[in-house]
């Protein structure tokens, strides 16, 4: 029987290794201590210019919890896909460590989300890019239906695709994100929504390439979308570090104080800029109704309270 216990304890390990992943893929120091390897995904130059505020948040909440589960480095990794392709790889051994993405129910069963809104609901509110024909219908509408003559572009797997759809808005759905850019210059959608955070930066880059877009800066979608970091589904440990950490951030105020002073996000702010903004609520019918939102930002006008 002494066969069967070895076979046992060695299957046993494996299932340890697995359930920490790449978690428990160290280097070692100049004094030979490990050290976590954690691996994201490398800046990109067009798409999603808020990461280097995600990669900051991410390192702020790995450096205050060293002391409980060690030192880290990143290790960055190319993947010239989908963000829904991506994902995947955080389900495979030493690809892909963590990745911050906005949340629905099929990535929560998926992957294995660590519930910390990263924005504190601002990738819900959704500023609408345009071109220079468009921009006057769109900054005169007055509801949702205003909005349902016109064609949104988005990407093909995003969550927001699905979340306008179920609204009732019509949606081009396109695979590249670059080329969202360049249809709505053309006049092949009429308005592409990006998250407050993202729109400013964005439109920055492109504009030079695009000399016809603009800004719709009074009217905004808005509904529920938290952004969570991503780890694979039998990732515990690194989620447990990081769940930590944010929590910790979130409690003394630093989450806060970075997203006012990151120069990704610190545009957004004073919020008062957004007292008079036409916010248009929509549903999302994948979200999680139990979810907190006391701490969420809000934007324009808030109604009185009792």
């Amino acid at each position: 029987m002494n066969w069967l216990k070895a076979i046992l304890f060695v299957i046993g390990l494996h299932v340890l290794w697995g359930s920490h992943a790449s978690a428990n893929d160290p280097s070692r120091d100049s004094d030979g201590a490990a050290i976590q390897n954690v691996k994201v995904l490398q800046d990109s130059t067009n798409q999603d210019g808020s990461i280097d505020y995600f990669h900051t948040l991410l390192s702020q909440a790995l450096d205050v919890t060293t002391k409980e589960f060690g030192d880290y480095k990143f290790v960055n990794v190319s993947l010239p896909y989908s963000q829904e392709r991506s994902l995947h790889f955080l389900n495979e051994r030493n690809r892909l460590d963590v990745m911050h993405t906005m949340t629905n129910s099929e990535r929560e069963s998926t992957y294995r989300a660590v519930k910390v809104p990263l924005l504190k609901g601002l990738m819900g509110y959704r500023m609408l890019i345009t071109n220079e024909r468009t921009l006057s219908k769109i900054e005169s509408v007055k509801d949702d239906e205003g909005l349902k003559s016109l064609v949104a572009c988005q990407g093909q797997h995003w969550p927001d695709s699905d979340i306008l759809e179920y609204n009732g808005f019509q949606v081009t759905r396109v695979v590249i994100f670059e080329a969202m850019y360049e249809m709505l210059s053309k006049g092949r959608c009429d308005y592409f929504p990006r998250g407050i955070h993202e729109a400013f930066s964005e439109h920055d880059t492109f504009i030079e390439q695009y000399p016809n877009l603009r800004l719709v800066k009074n009217v905004i979608l808005h509904y529920d979308a938290p952004v969570y970091f991503f780890v694979g589904k039998t990732n515990q440990y690194l989620a447990e570090r990081i769940g930590t950490g944010l929590k910790r951030l979130d409690n003394t105020g630093r989450l806060d104080a970075l997203l006012k002073s990151n120069p990704t996000t610190a545009r957004i702010f004073p919020l008062e800029q957004w007292q008079n903004l036409k916010v248009i609520e929509l549903d999302n019918p994948k979200q999680d109704r139990l979810i907190d939102t006391s701490r969420f930002i809000k934007l324009g006008k808030q109604p009185a309270s009792n």
